[in-house]
């Protein structure tokens, strides 16, 4: 039995990613990794904790830190998804698909602003699920996976930029940047049917015992 699942992504874009996702202190220092773990381990919200710790390691405040925002946006562990939207599919659970960040860009007056070349960062995440129980006129059913495939495939105004999560681009000129990301799933599983039989000696020796 096969299981397919699309998800679409059209791009919406973040300059700086200071979400509920726990930015990851192992790329720091010594000194920085203490600090930046014990700011997650305070009681603050993600959120608070993001921003606290952006606000001492960028170290350029005046100005977009562009090579910051992106070692920031690259180490975070990204496993869920940022809106807690997901979509189920068959044995295919917790889909979802997102684009994260254009990197680099700016927002001034809500309007994004990109470059010419740059990467496109996009995350993805998803459970599998077999089924369970007995089918009808089994005595046993067993399920087991087959084939877990994904590929992601990444667009920039329809032209295909590849299959990674972060995805580089480049234009010969200055135009509107539409980005599309497609993710396809498949899910093939097997099942092996049970059944009972009883041979006609074992038949007797019950017959006899119950006769007896």
């Amino acid at each position: 039995m096969k299981k397919l699942l699309l998800l679409l992504a059209v791009a919406i874009f973040f300059c700086f990613l200071h979400n509920a996702t726990a930015f990851n202190c192992q790329g720091l220092n010594e000194n920085d990794t203490y600090i930046c773990n014990y700011i997650q381990d305070s009681n603050l919200t993600q959120i608070e904790k993001n921003l606290i710790i952006a606000d001492i390691y960028n170290p350029n405040k005046t100005s977009p830190n562009f090579d910051f925002v992106y070692y920031w946006n690259t180490a975070l562990n990204i496993t869920k998804s940022p809106d807690n939207r997901t979509t189920d599919e068959g044995v295919i659970k917790n889909a979802w698909l997102k684009i994260m960040a254009l990197m680099p860009s700016i927002i001034e007056n809500n309007t994004l602003y990109g470059s010419t070349q740059g990467k496109l960062m996009s995350a993805y995440n998803y459970d599998v699920k077999l089924p369970t129980g007995k089918l009808p006129g089994d005595c046993k059913t067993t399920y087991s996976l087959v084939d877990n495939t994904k590929i992601l495939d990444v667009y920039l105004n329809g032209n295909s930029l590849g299959h990674d999560k972060l995805a580089s681009f480049s234009l010969d000129n200055p135009q509107d940047l539409h980005f599309e990301a497609i993710l396809n799933i498949w899910v093939r599983y097997k099942i092996k049917h049970y059944e009972l039989k009883v041979s006609k000696k074992s038949s007797e020796a019950v017959s006899t015992l119950v006769d007896g």
